[in-house]
């Protein structure tokens, strides 16, 4: 449930207004909104003596592009002191591959539209619920790629590369990536500038990851990204891909690091690298190895640490405070000698309820800091 708020409606609220921006990990999907980090903070402030006010006007799906006109309207219209930046994951929701079947954006936004009103939500809902038990079904008795298919795992990744789904040359990726980041450091700085000119402070958070998420989880994966070693690149994914399931992880780690001597930019053999290392028991290693197949995964939710990177970049070259929360979500998660986020991310990038408990904490702390510094 959310509440709608206008200026109007909370002009004569008192004390410190701070605003939540970002994506549905801002948000607070899929839990209920007391298990989420804006309510958290807000209490945990409050228990500290200090009279805040938290809102978070978080839009799922949004990247940093469509939520410059967020920020501007709150600063605009109403009169926060602080603007707590949390995004990342959506840089790069409007890129498709081609070839790969898109969603009609038109019939989104109409539906979106729509949902404003309970009882047309309702209908729609109806609608949709029937609609995927039919695709559910149909996808059952039929072969091919779907989207969503495997959360963590390399096994459908596997059974339908890029290079036998999709009709796209893989070497054009590097530069739209790169034109994606630099797209999101303009956002950034875009945001940053606005609030300070309306006298509005900025903290930024980085976004923690699901280090085992399936490279496949939004896209097909190119195995192979140079045409000169297309062919033994693609051959060692699998071979590797054997040599794990037959328990025989050193030789897989050695034939993968070969691989990515010649090719480094296939997510898979970081993917498979990363399983090796992790049924080994060496788990920061593969960490590591599974951090590097998130960033040079193709699309959605892939290219996540450089876009952390450019934060804490964003961040030095503006003097705007960067809470480095993907490495504290990692220290956190190590702390009870566990890995890979899986006590503090729900799903593909949603934080769990202990994950928004980590992050009302540390910003609390950031809070009070400031707070005594005037």
């Amino acid at each position: 449930e959310q509440r709608f708020i206008t200026p109007k409606t909370i002009a004569n609220l008192t004390g410190h207004r701070i605003f939540i921006i970002g994506g549905s990990a801002a948000q607070g999907v899929p839990y209920d909104y007391p298990d989420t980090f804006t309510p958290l903070l807000e209490a945990m402030l409050r228990a500290k003596g200090l009279d805040v006010n938290v809102f978070n006007a978080a839009q799922a799906g949004w990247g940093s592009g469509r939520l410059v006109a967020v920020v501007k309207q709150i600063v605009d219209d109403y009169r926060p002191n602080t603007l707590v930046l949390f995004m990342g994951n959506n840089e790069f929701t409007d890129f498709m591959p081609p070839g790969q079947p898109q969603a009609n954006q038109l019939l989104l936004n109409i539906r979106m539209f729509l949902a404003h009103s309970r009882a047309l939500a309702w209908v729609q809902y109806q609608v949709l619920a029937d609609k995927l038990k039919t695709q559910d079904r149909d996808r059952r008795a039929q072969d091919g790629y779907h989207i969503h298919h495997e959360l963590i795992g390399a096994d459908f990744a596997l059974k339908y590369p890029a290079e036998e789904v999709l009709d796209w040359d893989a070497t054009q990726w590097p530069a739209t990536k790169q034109k994606y980041i630099a797209q999101y450091e303009r956002n950034l700085r875009t945001m940053i500038d606005y609030a300070r000119a309306g006298g509005v402070r900025v903290v930024m958070l980085t976004m923690p990851i699901n280090y085992r998420l399936s490279p496949a989880w939004t896209h097909p994966q190119p195995e192979s990204f140079n045409p000169i070693h297309r062919e033994p690149v693609r051959r060692t994914i699998r071979e590797a891909h054997d040599l794990i399931t037959a328990g025989e992880y050193a030789q897989a780690i050695a034939r993968l690091e070969g691989a990515i001597a010649l090719d480094p930019l296939p997510p898979m053999l970081h993917y498979l690298k990363g399983q090796s290392l992790e049924r080994l028991g060496r788990h920061a290693e593969a960490e590591a190895a599974y951090g590097q197949c998130r960033e040079q995964m193709i699309g959605w939710l892939g290219s996540v640490p450089s876009m952390n990177a450019t934060m804490r970049q964003v961040g030095q070259a503006t003097q705007t405070p960067v809470i480095d929360l993907a490495a504290i979500f990692d220290q956190a998660e190590h702390a009870q000698g566990r890995y890979y986020n899986q006590d503090l991310i729900h799903d593909d990038c949603h934080p769990t309820p202990l994950g928004h408990k980590v992050i009302a904490e540390v910003l609390t702390r950031w809070m009070l800091g400031r707070s005594k510094d005037g």
